[in-house]
């Protein structure tokens, strides 16, 4: 069975989420001013010494054209599916606009210092911890749950993110109680340095499930499973942020989830527009089947189940509370 292909849009979307997780994870982050950030704040460049300062702060750009002139090449000789050049055209995107860290704290910290006390920058790392968290397999995990058992499925697994409010509660008292600015450092604090290692290593192990998982879900757009389209899609899918995180740190990570953040906006609203295109004959097939329920709140695909019942995921959403509540704080 060859596995559905997604539109360009739907690539794109499933592509930019897959590229969230490896984007900021920063539990503990301060609401400061970073420095030249979000974007680029130079126009097109108006002189040899422009241009010279801006190789010189992003020296990958001449590399990043290189490459993408190779897929374009690869593109044409492969005849691949045009849902390839908008993975290429992102990926080129988001490697135009990296500007290399050449120092710990640009990498590490955006260039944000412990004494910053400025907040202009509230709604960027806002928005950042929003988008960080919605990943192509969470959007393939609300639609099965959707066509699984309508509203209250997408619902339940919504439940899931009530852990932002409840992260919130413990990350602010933590800092104002007790002074830690990241949790490492509360570890290190309290545990010592062994606990701090291991958690580190924990850390690593869950991230990097978070990755393939996702690079998985892009994948399945572009190939069946473990053809040679599918494996060539997870490893750009996974290099793409790999590369641009690696050459600007937090700075890249907040500066690419600005950009997913507002594609994820955009293209949902597209998506949900062709959507509804899309169905304008099922009032008739609910006609032909005798079914009444076909609206978005009392829809069912198993019909004469009840709406909050068990069995209708009531008991997910349940489970997705305790998670969100107990479980990541």
């Amino acid at each position: 069975m060859s596995a559905p292909q997604a539109s360009p849009v739907e690539a794109v979307y499933a592509t930019s989420a897959g590229a969230v997780t490896s984007g900021s994870r920063v539990a503990l982050g301060r609401s400061s001013t970073l420095e030249d950030l979000p974007l680029y704040k130079e126009s097109f460049p108006r002189s040899w010494q422009e241009l010279k300062d801006i190789l010189w702060r992003s020296p990958h750009i001449p590399d990043a054209l290189l490459g993408f002139i190779v897929f374009q090449i690869v593109f044409a000789d492969q005849e691949l599916d045009i849902q390839w050049q908008w993975m290429g055209i992102y990926g080129l995107l988001l490697l135009l606009i990296a500007r290399y860290a050449r120092t710990p704290l640009a990498f590490f910290k955006g260039g944000i210092k412990d004494t910053a006390q400025d907040r202009s920058s509230f709604w960027l790392l806002t928005g950042s911890a929003f988008i960080s968290w919605i990943f192509a397999k969470s959007i393939q995990n609300a639609s099965k749950l959707g066509a699984r058992y309508g509203w209250m499925g997408g619902l339940a697994y919504a439940t899931y993110y009530t852990s932002f409010a409840s992260a919130a509660i413990v990350i602010y008292f933590m800092r104002k109680n007790h002074g830690y600015t990241s949790l490492p450092e509360a570890i290190n604090h309290r545990y010592g340095p062994v606990a701090t290692i291991s958690f580190s290593f924990a850390v690593t192990y869950r991230l990097y499930q978070e990755i393939w998982s996702n690079s998985t879900v892009v994948a399945g757009f572009y190939g069946d499973f473990n053809d040679a389209e599918w494996w060539m899609a997870a490893i750009v899918s996974t290099f793409i942020p790999f590369a641009y995180v690696s050459l600007g740190g937090l700075r890249s990570s907040l500066t690419s989830d600005a950009i997913q953040a507002v594609l994820a906006v955009v293209l949902l609203v597209v998506l949900l527009s062709v959507i509804a295109h899309r169905v304008d004959g099922l009032q008739d097939e609910c006609d032909d089947a005798g079914r009444d329920d076909c609206n978005a709140l009392t829809w069912q695909p198993v019909e004469d189940r009840k709406l909050l019942s068990m069995e209708n995921g009531v008991d997910l959403a349940i489970i997705g509370l305790m998670q969100g509540m107990f479980s990541y704080p």
